[in-house]
């Protein structure tokens, strides 16, 4: 009866973390407006497979996946803010269970307190504010993460039995997380690793036939890689800079970019040295598979990045977002890292040392982990400028004879997608390349009595000078962020 207990008393433990991981993800799933990037989501990525194989498939730097997922899930769900993003939330949920079972299967080989630690691995992945931003996010960084954690998982559950079955669900995890983002690459370049060096295992008969079929299903993947690598395509980031790689990607991974709060006043260097030398002293004191993959996960994609962001701007934390199962393992496990062999007495020091240190740091991430999430969910956080409350001024002002101009984002002509997400009705859009400014306004003011122009950037104010030029200023009205100048003809 009691050791029936203590596994009821488990296994409720585990259901609770999932649905605390659940709960993270939709609370308040719909409370803030989609932000640009978002909208373009909804209103390209999820276009329909003819439109987006015609262009945008060979210009966006993301797998087909992406585009067909988002595509598939807007079909079926409907492309409303909640529905969009619960996509992201569901499938970074299979992270927690996934670090879970690998967190278990790793801890139970080196001895350790298994379920604790993976059950604190787990809980470490359900709050982390970084990976609860991106899973209220309609973009593939969640779903990719818990993608990825998934196929490591079967990776190493495939390496440890070697049956068929597990290396075929090694290949679909690890096929969908490829699809899903292109810098899953760096994580199957660590699975090869871990399988020829850590789990020492020779790459013939099922390893051999799991990484062949896996090139085989990758050959669009690589078709596209390549179109894309001849377009120009740069990035959007920035450039590798390794004093940001010792400073901001581990807090930023560990509680969010835009760190406010506790987490700002975290010197960045100290926390990420302080987690490496947690896993260097777990590595050197225990030397078994769950130190040494840590140590991959966060040195190889790692790496690799930095490798790639000297050449495009790609240098970000989210990048290798992929790399959290390693981080969760590191701080979870480590207050029960000890002197496995006999050693030398520095080594038998630092065994206690480590331990106390590991301590200190799960503890510190819990705590500033817990603060970024009451100040993301408690109302002060902005994502995004409050588009509804444009969108709803506009449909309450102007009517069916008045103008509307939006200006763009950009020289080229370019708008906020978002925009067009929250509201239906017509606009113009100026400047842009094809219509002479004073000409175009000119002409609005002649069939229209009310001209409303939505006066977004600062960077040209040749509309709005054009427009006190020829008709008569009324007022400014202003919705969240948003400048309104009304307009009348003279």
């Amino acid at each position: 009866m009691t050791v029936r207990r203590r596994t009821y008393g488990w296994a409720a433990l585990q259901i609770g973390v999932l649905l605390l991981a659940f709960w993270l993800r939709i609370h308040l799933l719909s409370a803030q407006p989609l932000r640009g990037d978002e909208a373009f989501t909804v209103r390209y990525w999820a276009a329909a497979p003819a439109d987006v194989l015609s262009h945008l498939a060979w210009v966006e730097p993301h797998p087909f996946g992406a585009f067909f997922g988002f595509w598939a899930w807007k079909t079926l769900a409907g492309q409303t803010e909640f529905a969009m993003r619960l996509l992201p939330a569901l499938l970074n949920l299979l992270g927690a269970a996934a670090v879970y079972a690998l967190a278990r299967r790793l801890a139970q080989r080196s001895g350790g307190p298994a379920r604790v630690i993976a059950l604190i691995a787990a809980l470490l992945w359900a709050i982390n504010p970084n990976l609860i931003w991106h899973s209220q996010d309609v973009r593939n960084y969640a779903p990719w993460a818990g993608l990825s954690a998934t196929a490591l998982w079967l990776l190493v559950r495939a390496a440890d039995r070697n049956r068929r079955i597990d290396w075929l669900l090694y290949v679909i995890a690890e096929t969908l997380a490829l699809y899903t983002f292109f810098l899953e690459a760096f994580m199957l370049v660590m699975h090869g690793l871990y399988v020829l060096l850590i789990s020492r295992r020779k790459l013939t008969g099922r390893p051999l036939i799991a990484f062949t079929a896996l090139g085989l299903l990758l050959i669009p993947w690589l078709y596209q890689a390549a179109r894309l690598a001849g377009s120009g395509y740069g990035g959007t980031a920035a450039r590798s800079d390794l004093a940001a790689l010792g400073t901001t990607f581990a807090p930023e991974l560990l509680f969010g970019e835009g760190l406010g709060g506790m987490a700002a006043a975290l010197p960045g260097l100290l926390v990420t040295g302080w987690l490496l030398a947690i896993v260097v002293l777990w590595w050197l004191l225990m030397r078994n598979r769950a130190a040494s993959l840590t140590l991959l996960l966060l040195i190889v994609p790692s790496a690799l990045l930095y490798v790639a962001g000297t050449r495009i701007d790609v240098f970000r934390p989210r990048y290798i977002l992929a790399i959290m199962p390693g981080i969760a393992l590191a701080l979870a496990s480590s207050p029960w890292i000890r002197l496995r062999r006999e050693g030398t007495r520095a080594f038998a020091i630092l065994a206690p040392a480590a331990r106390l240190a590991g301590a200190l740091l799960l503890v510190v991430t819990v705590i500033v982990s817990a603060d970024a999430l009451l100040d993301y969910f408690g109302g002060e956080y902005h994502k995004a400028p409050d588009w509804r409350a444009l969108a709803a001024y506009l449909e309450a002002n102007v009517g069916a004879d008045d103008a509307l101009i939006v200006t763009a984002a950009d020289a080229s002509g370019s708008l906020d997608p978002t925009f067009q997400y929250y509201y239906g009705g017509a606009f113009t859009v100026l400047p842009r390349a094809d219509a002479d400014v004073p000409a175009e306004i000119a002409r609005l003011v002649r069939e229209h009595a009310t001209i409303y122009l939505v006066d977004q950037p600062s960077w040209d104010q040749a509309v709005r000078q054009a427009l006190e030029a020829t008709a008569s200023y009324v007022e400014d009205a202003q919705a969240d962020a948003f400048r309104i100048g009304v307009y009348r003809a003279r």
